[in-house]
């Protein structure tokens, strides 16, 4: 039992899906939302629509929007629906396309 937990854990952790795991994610930089709201995000397949928080974000921000990237990160916050995102910590950028 304990090791079929720390096996789930494990996979959640490199999914990404938990809070405080670091992983890669793959997806389009844009920035969403209308003045004064307007947010910086990475759209991926597995994880939907992530903003993006960390000290790269002014980075990415102001060259890579349109861009599809691949990150290291961590998601600190999940989701809460249409236009509030889940928000991902960007650590540093892996590829660029």
């Amino acid at each position: 039992m304990k090791l079929t937990r720390a096996a789930l854990i494990g996979a959640f952790c490199l999914s990404g899906l938990l809070s405080g795991c670091s992983a890669t994610f793959t997806g389009r930089v844009a920035v969403k939302g209308s003045e004064p709201f307007t947010y910086l995000a990475i759209e991926t397949l597995e994880h939907g629509e992530l903003k993006i928080t960390g000290k790269l974000a002014p980075e990415i921000r102001s060259r890579y929007q349109g861009r599809v990237l691949t990150v290291e990160g961590t998601i600190r916050s999940q989701g809460a629906g249409p236009g509030f995102p889940g928000s991902l910590d960007v650590i540093r950028i892996i590829d660029i396309q």
